[in-house]
């Protein structure tokens, strides 16, 4: 064998047993990911192990109410937002005798959006109190987050047209 030959070969030591040590290298730890189809599964009788989806501990239960509480802190604004306008055009009404022009529209629009956004609010402690590991439970908060998004938007709708039409009022003129 030639010089330039032994030097391609890897190094190696002879031990006490004559085998040959290997020299060591480090290697990242590998990770598992496992994916599991739970289309033929029924989800009430899974193991704890079958619903997690990756090594790693993530509770969506947790997410999902820590997520709904805020959502619902977010209606309570709306509902406070909503009775103070029309605290202040019932007020209104009263102080002067007249009033805005379209009084009994916004009147009409501010209890519409003021009773959609409690059973929005409603709807979303119901959804807290849902466990989503369970496959039934998934499937009902899915529903009511449908109707809470479609109620949410009717509510937007809304509180446009009370924003067009309660305008800038100015109290009559005691002249």
């Amino acid at each position: 064998m030639s010089a330039t030959s032994l030097e391609e070969l890897p190094q190696t030591s002879v031990g006490p047993s004559k085998e040959p040590v290997v020299p060591k290298t480090t290697r990242a730890p590998k990770t598992t990911t496992t994916v599991i189809d739970n289309s033929d599964v029924d989800t009430d009788t899974e193991t704890k192990e079958q619903i997690k989806a990756t090594q790693y501990d993530f509770d969506h239960n947790t997410y999902n109410i820590k997520t709904t509480i805020g959502q619902i802190c977010l209606v309570l604004t709306a509902i406070l937002a909503n009775s103070s306008l029309l605290k202040i055009l019932v007020r209104r009404r009263l102080d002067y005798g007249t009033g805005q022009d379209y009084y009994e529209l916004l009147v009409t629009l501010l209890a519409t959006s003021l009773i959609f956004l409690t059973s929005v609010a409603v709807l979303l402690f119901v959804m807290v109190r849902l466990n989503i590991k369970r496959q039934k439970a998934r499937v009902f908060a899915n529903v009511v987050a449908s109707v809470v998004l479609l109620v949410l938007f009717i509510i937007t709708v809304l509180n446009i047209f009370i924003a067009a039409y309660s305008g800038h009022y100015t109290a009559p003129s005691s002249a």
